[in-house]
């Protein structure tokens, strides 16, 4: 028999559904600021049913950024961090292509898996808490986030100053993992654009006179793909060049975006370093590395190591395994892991 706990929440199914099947209907895709706020409406709304006071963290690009908290909960003790993204990859008009549906024990629809169940389930637990007038030990916050899909550009910030303040951080994002484990690792993602100025020429009447950007923005990328190491757990991938306006013109600008994974802290400031440093190969150019995205790795540390063994022995509690896992992907959440070290 299930622990008489997990009976209880058993019950609880149907409403984590219905508001899953609500948010999922409510389309939200990132670039879509009216969008995003309906949703940030109805989060609003009830988040507030809860008792909990919110804030709306305005965005002029993207939807609102919804903050709450628990009014009366201590400001300056370390309590609880629940994160998450309401905004989806899905355009407006998914949803009538792929209505949200139930079959076979399984909810899909645009948005289901990542995140609006998870947002479901922590509204049903946070009103399960009220429900039960269960006292918690630590201040519980929220926060979710409307640009998450891009990269978290104008939340990055206030994700990190919030998590500052929390003793343990919990994404509701469902994991990816067959066996329910749970993620102890992720290495970290950066994303660069390496930029070329050469001389533009004309191919045939004086060819000597130009810098071909194109040429220095090769040798460039071969030597940076040279960095991947894999028993470090560094790979670099060159994944987008550009350059030149026409074959018969020496081309004069060049352009590539990178893609970096680092599995450790000091991995990913070595990288950053060659990239600060970074000359031209050839005289007469100009060479310089902008960072566009930044994800530090989540090193399976000390705090991190105790927060698992603390969720593990609540599960064993509840008579369930909460086995670990060491994936090899980047984390969409290292942002605030990677703040824990």
């Amino acid at each position: 028999m299930p622990h008489p706990l997990l009976q209880k929440l058993d019950q609880e199914t149907d409403g984590i559904l219905k508001t899953t099947k609500e948010l999922v209907e409510i389309e939200s895709p990132t670039t879509d600021r009216p969008a995003c706020n309906r949703l940030a409406d109805y989060l609003q709304t009830r988040l507030q049913k809860l008792g909990m006071v919110v804030r709306r963290i305005a965005e002029r690009d993207f939807g609102d950024h919804i903050a709450a908290e628990f009014p009366g909960d201590p400001q300056d003790t370390p309590g609880i961090f629940i994160l998450g993204n309401y905004d989806t990859v899905w355009p407006v008009g998914e949803l009538a292509k792929r209505p949200v549906n139930i079959a076979n024990n399984r909810m899909t629809g645009p948005g289901v898996y990542d995140m609006k169940s998870g947002i479901a389930l922590a509204i049903h637990a946070m009103d399960y808490l009220k429900r039960e007038r269960i006292p918690t030990k630590l201040s519980i916050r929220m926060l979710w986030n409307s640009d998450e899909e891009l990269g978290s550009p104008t939340s990055q910030s206030l994700i990190e100053a919030m998590a500052q303040k929390a003793k343990y951080v919990l994404v509701f994002e469902p994991g990816d993992l067959p066996g329910g484990e749970v993620n102890t690792f992720r290495k970290g993602v950066m994303e660069y654009r390496i930029d070329v100025k050469g001389r533009s020429a004309h191919a045939g009447a004086n060819h000597e006179y130009g810098l071909n950007a194109n040429t220095e923005l090769a040798r460039q990328d071969l030597r940076l793909e040279e960095m991947t190491d894999y028993q470090t757990g560094t790979t670099v991938n060159v994944g987008l060049v550009n350059g030149g306006t026409r074959s018969n013109v020496v081309a004069e600008h060049a352009w590539a975006k990178l893609d970096i994974r680092t599995a450790s802290a000091r991995e990913t400031d070595r990288i950053q370093q060659v990239l600060g440093d970074l000359k031209p190969q050839g005289d007469g150019f100009e060479v310089s590395a902008a960072r566009l995205k930044f994800r530090p790795p989540l090193e399976k540390h000390a705090k991190v190591a105790a927060l698992y063994q603390t969720a593990r022995q609540v599960a064993q509690e509840l008579d369930l395994e909460l086995p670990e896992s060491l994936p090899r992907g980047e984390g969409s959440r290292c942002v605030v892991l990677g703040l824990l070290r």
